[in-house]
């Protein structure tokens, strides 16, 4: 059996080891400091690399509730613990593994999660676990090992541009007291205008209350959804107030309509200082990168990290 094949069938630590040891995989720096990373790239990557339609894999980003049975699943205490240079402990571990593989003839992915435990000499074991998803294509001898928010690994010459779609947080502080919501609607049409043009007016998009809850005098919740087709922004908040306190508040705003995987929420709360946020996002790089330069050039934000 060649090395790929070994790798792929290699059920225990110490056969994955010997396998990865001939695979001759090279490390991919991807992302860099302020990107990771995701499981929906890994399904974007599967999709193009193998050439099915990408709902046929949409699956590799579910959640551990929401995943497919295993199609291998064992556990138990061995003498080395590794996965694909993710792991290496060359100790007593009890570890679990689950492997969920798709195949269609010489080709496929397989999910695969790690966990792991060992001694290292508290009362409590140590431990760690890791997710990664191998794609594979064995008539042709390459394939490559995505080791979600951490590295790539390639076997053989691999494209990996379809591996674009990363994620990152941004934390900014804003010279608002307090903010308002056309405020909040005004500044995720700049941003969310980066990623598609359209968004650049939904400032004006018509809304609705979806959502309204009273809580007495102290707690109010609202959401407002704003659209324009396929399109919309939905805006969660949450507002306290306390006796003698100051009423303070918090603000979800996201944007609908992007395509599968993509992620623009904007985080707000104010308190006697101003309004801090952050920013999550996943997205392909160079549309990560041009919603980061236009929070830096919005009057009144400062970014922190």
């Amino acid at each position: 059996m060649n090395a790929l094949g070994a790798w792929l069938d290699a059920r225990d630590g110490a056969a994955v080891a010997q396998a990865w040891a001939r695979l001759g995989a090279k490390r991919v720096e991807l992302g860099g400091d302020r990107w990771t990373i995701t499981p929906h790239a890994a399904a974007h990557f599967a999709a193009a690399f193998l050439g099915w339609p990408l709902e046929r894999v949409m699956w590799l980003a579910a959640s551990e509730e929401e995943l497919p049975p295993p199609t291998f699943a064992t556990r138990g205490t061995v003498a080395r613990c590794f996965l694909d240079q993710a792991v290496d402990r060359s100790e007593e571990c009890f570890e679990t593994w689950k492997i969920r593989e798709l195949v269609d003839g010489a080709r496929g992915v397989q999910h695969v999660s790690l966990e792991y435990l060992y001694d290292d000499g508290s009362r409590e074991p140590a431990g760690g676990s890791v997710t990664l998803v191998r794609v594979f294509d064995r008539a042709r001898g390459i394939g490559a090992s995505i080791q979600t928010w951490r590295d790539v690994w390639t076997i053989g010459d691999v494209d990996l541009a379809a591996l674009d779609l990363f994620a990152g947080e941004v934390h900014f502080r804003i010279a608002w007291k307090p903010y308002e919501l056309d405020g909040v609607r005004g500044f995720l049409a700049q941003l969310a205008a980066e990623l598609d043009a359209h968004y650049d007016v939904s400032a004006t998009w018509p809304g609705t209350v979806t959502e309204h809850e009273v809580e007495g005098t102290a707690v109010r919740w609202y959401t407002w959804r704003f659209s324009s087709g396929e399109r919309a922004i939905e805006i969660v908040e949450h507002r306290y107030r306390d006796d003698g306190v100051p009423e303070t508040g918090s603000i979800r705003a996201t944007v609908h309509g992007l395509p599968w995987g993509h992620v623009l929420v904007a985080h707000l709360s104010d308190d006697a200082h101003g309004v801090e946020g952050w920013l999550k996002l996943r997205l392909p790089r160079a549309h990560g990168d041009a919603v980061r330069a236009r929070l830096a050039s919005i009057p009144g934000v400062t970014p922190i990290r």
